[in-house]
């Protein structure tokens, strides 16, 4: 029907380029300014969330400022995190449908579950009007918070939020975030540069952080917490995990990390304590959430 002459070979090599240059730009650029995407946390599900502002170095994109969409009182109003292809997903993505379920499955808390179902609800509309072209500037603002009064506290410093489910008074720490605390909406980033002995400071406290990373990676914190699996060393947050009813294993959630407050430490904590899981006999590995409500808080410190 086309033929194999030459304006067919044009054509074809049109095509070709211009999906060629499309795919380029996508992966150098996946993630722009007032998009909607997945962020996904160690200790939340994936929520939808709007992109405020895309932090470069080296024209790759390093930082992106969010903000929860119906985000609920666990969560910080606007956050900071180094962007990671894995946790930072566009909204429209393959994935999407998977998030949604387990957002269903995992989330025990009703009032969460509904604010995570008009999450995902106005991230839909958000996108089709504005593909339509007919958002008006009110709709928009509540995704920009334009009116929002605001300054942006950069942080590899702690960050505390209220996170247990069912308690205002469980602590959350979390890393490389930035909670939105007060001042101007528009404001100047370059005089929020840490000082020399702030870097000073965030480099010791990395350091000494850097030893507890190893020492939970150790044998000997191996053997403690496969004691607390087999049950050959009391633990009450095991017993409600395995044993207990659904209430109680939801009371477990949101535990934390103790002192480590840097985001690729906490990763890398989670990933050696997954591999120890699933070391075990297969039959014997109960969900992969047993590192986050089980082991990650019976963990000791030197």
């Amino acid at each position: 029907m086309f033929g194999d002459g030459p304006n067919f070979k044009r054509s074809l090599n049109k095509c070709y380029n211009i999906t060629l240059s499309i795919n380029i730009v996508s992966i150098e650029y996946p993630i722009a300014e007032k998009d909607i995407v997945w962020l996904i946390w160690l200790k939340f599900p994936a929520w939808p969330a709007f992109v405020r502002r895309v932090y470069r170095k080296k024209r790759r994109i390093h930082k992106l400022s969010l903000t929860f969409i119906e985000g609920c009182t666990k969560m910080p109003n606007r956050l900071r995190v180094t962007y990671r292809c894995k946790t930072v997903v566009p909204f429209i993505d393959k994935q999407k449908q998977k998030f949604i379920d387990q957002g269903e499955s995992s989330i025990y808390d009703p009032e969460m579950r509904r604010k995570f179902r008009e999450a995902c609800e106005k991230a839909e509309s958000f996108l089709h009007q504005r593909a339509l072209s007919s958002l008006n500037k009110e709709e928009f603002s509540f995704f920009s918070r334009e009116s929002d009064e605001e300054e942006e506290i950069d942080s590899d410093t702690n960050m505390q939020i209220n996170s247990g489910p069912n308690s205002s008074d469980t602590e959350n720490r979390l890393s490389d975030t930035e909670d939105v605390l007060s001042s101007s909406p528009s404001p100047n980033y370059n005089s929020l540069e840490p000082s020399a002995k702030e870097i000073a400071r965030i480099r010791k406290m990395t350091e000494k952080q850097s030893k507890l990373v190893e020492f939970v990676k150790s044998e000997e914190m191996k053997n403690y917490l496969l004691d607390i699996f087999y049950e050959r060393r009391k633990s009450e947050l095991h017993q409600k995990f395995i044993h207990g009813t659904v209430k109680e294993k939801n009371s477990l959630r949101y535990a934390g990390f103790g002192p480590i407050y840097n985001e690729e430490q906490e990763e890398e904590i989670v990933e050696i304590l997954k591999d120890w899981l699933y070391e075990l006999p297969k039959k014997d590995i109960p969900d992969i959430s047993y590192v986050l409500d089980v082991w990650i808080p019976e963990v000791r410190y030197p």
